[in-house]
């Protein structure tokens, strides 16, 4: 009986181990379009696939780029697109042809005199460590489910918008924001909120007790 059990066993670790070692295969039209980005980047563009199609794109310390890729509206299931350092010569991140996007984030990119245009599907929105003048309005006039917000110091305060929110918001996060007050949060929906890491906060705004909430973190906040 105890052979038998070790057979069966070794024969399982086996098959783990030669399904870990397939290789990644994608459909036709993705694999196209990923050649084609490789030739013209040098490699250089990071993705995800799930299900056999590309996922996420990350545009990741590609310096300046001439443009946004137009190749990213033909991947067939694109849902995400991460960009940190990463720079664009006509100051323009248009996403309205990416149809499937749903995710987009902003990580370490100077947005100042950018036009950003983000398509109707987008739920999910990340800004984090940017730099700019004033807050991006297609970001203000998305109907996103969350919205997560990191590395800002006490100068933004005056730049972000003193209200956030949206019919179908769910989710906020705040992390590393050095505001001495953070922005309302309008919204119908139970709200989950985390509000990570704050040095400067002293209380939550007062429109926050009026919330009825999913999930509630404050965590890190010294004051």
């Amino acid at each position: 009986m105890t052979n038998k059990l070790l057979l069966i066993l070794m024969i399982f670790l086996v098959s783990c181990s030669l399904q870990g070692n397939k290789e990644i295969t994608l459909n036709e039209n993705d694999q196209l379009i990923l050649d084609i980005l490789d030739q013209k980047y040098d490699g250089k563009i990071k993705f995800t696939v799930k299900d056999n199609y590309v996922s996420k794109i990350k545009l990741t310390k590609m310096g300046m780029m001439n443009s946004l890729p137009e190749e990213l509206s033909r991947f067939e299931q694109l849902d995400s697109l991460y960009i940190y350092k990463t720079s664009f010569e006509d100051k323009k991140i248009d996403v309205r042809k990416v149809k499937t996007l749903k995710y987009i984030g902003f990580n370490s990119i100077d947005l100042s005199d950018y036009n950003i245009y983000l398509n109707n599907k987008i739920e999910d929105i990340l800004l984090s460590r940017c730099a700019f003048t004033k807050y991006p309005e297609a970001i203000s006039k998305a109907n996103i489910k969350k919205l997560e917000i990191g590395g800002f110091s006490t100068d933004y305060q005056k730049i972000f918008p003193m209200e956030i929110g949206g019919s179908a918001l769910k989710e906020v996060i705040f992390h590393y924001v050095d505001f001495e007050k953070l922005p309302d949060i309008k919204t119908p929906n139970e709200l989950s909120l985390s509000v990570i890491q704050h040095d400067n906060i002293v209380q939550l705004p007062e429109s926050y007790l009026h919330h009825k909430y999913k999930m509630l973190i404050i965590s890190g906040c010294k004051k």
